[in-house]
């Protein structure tokens, strides 16, 4: 999947969660990117091409979700926390988690990429 957070309105997205859960063979991998509200912060190195975007948009950073309007489409950002939290109450298990690799540190990466990348996995029965 390219991105769980598709699903609209987000109510949709546990929807979602619990189906792929549901066809998931025990052991079977879910992979699928997800776009990161941390990455808004005024300064994150990413979006900077964008400064009216990125200041009309930076307060949105310290919400745990929120919609921005890119054009027609209204895009999902989110908390790892919240998709984590989302996909563990359908009954998958987070293997890895990654952000772009821009810096030396993982976790600064995670922090700030604008797309983060998961998989999950269905537990063997």
């Amino acid at each position: 999947l390219n991105s769980i957070h598709c699903a609209f309105p987000e109510e949709q997205s546990p929807v979602v969660f619990r189906e792929c859960a549901r066809v998931l063979k025990p052991g079977g991998k879910l992979i699928f990117s997800s776009h990161n509200i941390k990455s808004l912060h005024l300064f994150s190195p990413y979006y900077y091409d964008r400064p009216h975007w990125k200041l009309r948009n930076c307060l949105r950073a310290f919400r745990t979700r929120s919609y921005i309007c890119e054009g027609a489409e209204n895009l999902f950002y989110t908390t790892p926390y919240f998709v984590i939290r989302e996909a563990e109450s359908a009954g998958l298990k987070l293997v890895e988690m990654r952000g772009f690799n821009r810096y030396q540190s993982k976790r600064i990466d995670r922090y700030f990429s604008p797309y983060l990348h998961y998989v999950f996995s269905k537990p063997a029965q």
